[in-house]
């Protein structure tokens, strides 16, 4: 009985590894492409989905206080009521400035979003330091699944820019202490990368105002470069709050709005 001989094809066993390569390289890149689509996906997502939180957190403070909001981020010490603009925001304490990186990334459930959460600067404290800073993006709210353009968190201080006969220029800044009225005494904007803007960012560094000439530095700042000028005036030993943010029209610029307590 004859055995048969096996023959192989060799053309056709180069083909079937070529087409086995090809899958698989197929494979890996579609699995790529999802892996990145899903986090882009994600990231989009928390960002489309960031105001609506926002609102509900604004609907839990009004309905069961801030000690609420407490227990979803024990970082939370005040929030800022801008009826003028419709800013509704809680205010979270960094312990270092290691933590403010953390915040211009993380929302205020402490999730990763790049909207982040608005904080109160390291080392300035509301009703304590002379001059409080509080910090949040001018992010737009554009994505794949709203097509129109709408600043976000502190992006709506750029409103300021625009004189309205209609703003009072009240802001209110609830503690777990006390609520504080402030009145907005200066809108600035300015280019924060040509090098030409030392005064208005050392009204940004200003913690403490220890003298009549610091005020004086300090305060004919804020009026100089106000965009507003008939704004109402302040005097040595008022405190105040600056809210610090990017301007919505170009990224390399800067708005403040800086309020005195009333």
């Amino acid at each position: 009985m004859k055995t048969k001989k096996l023959v192989y094809d060799i053309p056709n066993l180069k083909q079937e590894f070529i087409r086995r390569i090809i899958i698989t390289v197929l494979v890996f890149a579609i699995l790529f492409v999802f892996a990145f689509s899903f986090k882009d996906f994600y990231r989009v997502w928390n960002m489309y989905t960031y105001d609506r939180y926002l609102n509900s957190i604004y609907q839990l403070k009004k309905e069961k206080g801030l000690s609420a909001l407490k227990e979803i981020n024990n970082d939370c010490i005040a929030f800022v009521d801008v009826e003028d603009l419709n800013i509704h925001l809680p205010i979270v304490e960094v312990h270092s400035t290691e933590q403010e990186d953390f915040y211009l990334n993380h929302d205020f459930r402490k999730w990763n979003n790049e909207l982040g959460s608005p904080y109160q600067k390291y080392g300035t404290q509301i009703g304590q330091t002379t001059n409080t800073v509080l910090i949040g993006h001018s992010a737009f709210n554009e994505t794949i699944f709203n097509s129109s353009k709408n600043s976000s968190i502190f992006g709506k201080f750029n409103d300021y820019l625009y004189t309205n006969s209609n703003y009072n220029y009240i802001i209110k800044v609830e503690t777990f202490d006390k609520t504080f009225t402030y009145q907005v005494v200066s809108v600035m904007r300015f280019n924060a990368k040509n090098g030409k803007s030392t005064s208005e960012l050392e009204i940004y560094n200003t913690k403490n105002i220890t003298s009549q000439a610091k005020f004086n530095s300090f305060y004919n700042t804020i009026k100089e470069k106000s965009i507003i000028s008939d704004l109402p005036t302040a005097e040595y030993g008022d405190k105040f709050v600056t809210f610090f943010t990017c301007s919505t029209a170009n990224l390399d610029y800067r708005v403040m709005v800086v309020a005195k307590e009333i």
